[in-house]
């Protein structure tokens, strides 16, 4: 201290502004490396009481991870909580695509039924028809005709007959086939829409 003082008057007295400079800059340099030994010395019963310098730097590290981890956590519950709201957004969206796609497929279905209840019956009008006319010309003709010629007639209808209902089940197929086919379309245009 006494040095310090000493020092600090010799400089007053230099009257070169350099070499006050210099004394400035020791003097300073003195008074760190002397606050840093008393800091030593003030650290050294932590030191043996197993609070070193390091543990003391853990300890905060420690601290400073849970207040990470807390803002972790605080930022991964809200993105649960928006990934979730987003589900719910998506299964209402799906759950109204499906309920157009049931009255879309239920609208479709009442006129694939009509349509097919009304080509059966015109089919089989038609068949009938020509079964009967053909009946009656055998019945107008049996007085001419014998029975050998009549059982061979008959015959050559059932073949026909039997031809005419082949046809109408290929055609049931061919039609199911394409009524499958618009109501796939139909849904995937009502897909692509949404």
């Amino acid at each position: 201290m006494h040095r310090k003082v000493f020092e600090m008057s010799e400089a007053r007295s230099c009257t070169s502004q350099k070499e006050q400079d210099f004394l400035y800059k020791n003097i300073l340099a003195m008074s760190e490396r002397t606050s840093y030994t008393e800091e030593k010395k003030s650290l050294a019963p932590r030191r043996n009481m197993g609070l070193s310098r390091t543990s003391l730097l853990e300890g905060k590290n420690t601290i400073l991870m849970k207040g990470k981890y807390k803002s972790m956590a605080k930022s991964m519950l809200a993105r649960k909580t928006l990934y979730s709201e987003k589900n719910v957004q998506k299964q209402t969206k799906e759950r109204k695509i499906l309920g157009v796609a049931k009255e879309n497929r239920a609208k479709f279905s009442i006129t694939k039924v009509c349509k097919e209840v009304l080509t059966k019956t015109e089919i089989t009008r038609i068949v009938t028809t020509k079964v009967e006319k053909r009946k009656d010309m055998e019945i107008e003709d049996t007085k001419k005709v014998d029975l050998s010629t009549l059982k061979r007639e008959m015959e050559v209808i059932d073949t026909e007959i039997r031809h005419a209902q082949h046809d109408v089940e290929t055609l049931e197929v061919e039609l199911q086939k394409f009524l499958v086919q618009k109501e796939i379309d139909q849904l995937q245009r009502i897909l692509e829409r949404y």
